[in-house]
Parts: C-alpha cells; structure tokens; sequence
C-alpha cells in the first residue's frame, strides 16, 4: 500500500514538471513571436528609397566594371600587347570616363592633331575673323601628294572651305600643313590647341614633334560633343571621314564622326558615336598592323554601344 501511493506521488510530482516545462515552452514562443513582430514592424518602417539608392550605386559600379573587364579579356584573347595601346572611353553627356588603358603615355598623334587644329579655324569663323570663303596661299613647302598638292600650285590661293574639307574627310597633309604654317608653326599650333584641355598640356606633350596623349585627345572630343552647335560643320565631315574603316570597320550602320591618323605604324581614332547615349573614345595604336588595330577599334566600338544601351 505504501509502495502503491509512493509510485503516485512521484507521478504527480513529474507531471508539475512537465506542465512547468511546457508553460516555460510557451512563454519562450510567445516571445520568439513578439520580437519577430516587432522587426518586421521596424522594416516596413525603413524608407524604400534608401535601399533602391543602394542598389542602383551597386549595380553601376558592378556593370562599369564588368565593362572593363569585358574589353581587357578581350584584348588578351587578340593577344594584343597593351603596352602598344591607350584608350580612353568617356560619356559624352556625363564627361565621365568609362574606361581606360594607358591614357596618359604620350603617342605619335598621326593625322589626329587635325582635328583639333580645324576647330582652331572654326573658333575664328565663329568669332566673325575669317568665313569658309577666305582664301589661304599655298607655299612649296606645304606640297604632300595628295588633292591639294596635286591640284593647286605654289602661290595658288585656295579656300577654305576646301582646304578643311580635304583636311577632315580625306586627312590630307598638305592642308594641314598650310594651316599650322598660317598659325605660325607646328608649335605656336599646339599652345593654341591646349585651351582644349583643362587637364593635359599638350604643349609639354608635344614637345618633340607631333606626339599626343589618349586623355588629351578625349578632351579635345569632349569640347567638339559639348560645342557641337558651333562645330556642327566639323562633325558634319568627320561623318563622312573614311566610312567602313576604324571604327566603322564592323559596319553596324552607326552614327559615327571619326578622325582617323596612319604614320609609320601607328593606327589612331578619335571619335564620338552618336547612340540614344553618346559616347567619345580616343584609341591609339602602335605595331598591331593596320587590319588588326581596326577589328580591334570596331570591335570595342561594339562592345561599348552595348555597355551604354543596357546603362540607361
């Protein structure tokens, strides 16, 4: 009898424990419950704004990198030595450079120095000094065989019209000749030129003769997208500059104004693409051989106008 209310009392006294355990249980999910409330209450109350910001900021910053990204592998899958070229891409509206490759090594500029010294004559017919119809002299010394050299004589006066014309769409030498020599030589030419550049002197630059820097040529195109109203009659040749070649050599049937410089070598482009988001891009290119460095040019072209479509 005494055995039988000992086993008795010892179940009562496990099922108190039991019943003790089980309201702590329910006390411990009660609280579980309330502080999940509270945190989803406390994220409901964080602005939405904030997290969009970040990953907008988030997903630029990932997509200019994969941009470079995509361009250097695809350098090294042409097994191009990058020592042999600079790049600078910007965007045209923001002035912000997307990508870069030795912008600052200073390269034979080539023919693209011409750019730069025919918005110097434009500057002057804008300011009202001379019209495309003033007449420029040419001299024995400005002789290269092309249009100009072949057509017109020592002494003959030629307009300018023509002469810009033949400089910017053909990238003719002796116009550009005559026109540096009217401006006082290749040099007074190039300290003229550095109002186009707030960051790059391109009278150090050029120093040594016709030399020129990635990063100041992409000023130069920076001043040229910027002022396109006023120098809408340079844009209007550089769209006709050599269709199908540089960077029109994928002939994707964009709207392209390019100067193009071939010297000893050295393939060059400065140019701007007129998509929905305009970009400029300033390649210089050293021993590639001239149908590699324009697939190289082309392709990056391509590359590029992807990266800006998909970046709205």
């Amino acid at each position: 009898m005494k055995k039988r209310k000992l086993r008795y009392d010892r179940l009562i006294v496990l099922f108190s424990i039991l019943l003790i355990l089980l309201a702590i249980l329910i006390f411990l999910t009660f609280q579980i419950f309330r502080i999940a409330l509270q945190r989803l209450e406390l994220r409901k109350q964080t602005p939405v704004v904030t997290q969009v910001e970040t990953v907008v900021v988030n997903k630029e910053v990932d997509s200019q990198q994969l941009f470079k990204d995509k361009i250097d592998d695809y350098l090294e899958s042409k097994k191009i030595n990058t020592d042999n070229v600079s790049i600078v891409i910007s965007d045209a509206n923001s002035n912000e450079k997307i990508y870069t490759l030795n912008p600052d090594v200073v390269r034979v500029a080539a023919s693209t120095y011409k750019l730069s010294l025919a918005m110097l004559y434009v500057d002057r017919i804008n300011s009202g000094e001379i019209t495309l119809n003033t007449r420029y002299t040419v001299a024995a010394s400005d002789y290269d065989n092309d249009y100009i050299g072949r057509t017109y004589k020592a002494g003959s006066k030629v307009k300018l019209d023509v002469l810009l014309t033949q400089l910017l769409q053909f990238s003719e030498n002796t116009p550009g000749h005559l026109l540096y020599r009217y401006l006082g030589g290749y040099s007074q030419f190039t300290q003229l030129a550095n109002k186009y550049s707030a960051n790059y002197n391109i009278v150090n630059i050029a120093k040594n003769g016709n030399f020129i820097s990635a990063n100041f040529a992409n000023d130069v195109l920076l001043t040229l997208y910027n002022n396109r109203t006023q120098y809408e009659y340079i844009l209007n040749l550089l769209r006709k500059a050599n269709r199908g070649n540089y960077l029109d050599y994928n002939k994707r049937g964009l709207d392209i104004a390019q100067k193009y410089g071939d010297y000893d070598g050295n393939y060059n482009v400065l140019g701007i693409v007129f998509t929905e988001k305009p970009f400029t891009m300033s390649i210089y290119t050293k021993n590639l051989g001239f149908k590699l460095a324009q697939q190289v040019m082309a392709d990056i072209v391509d590359i590029s106008v992807e990266y800006f479509k998909n970046d709205q």
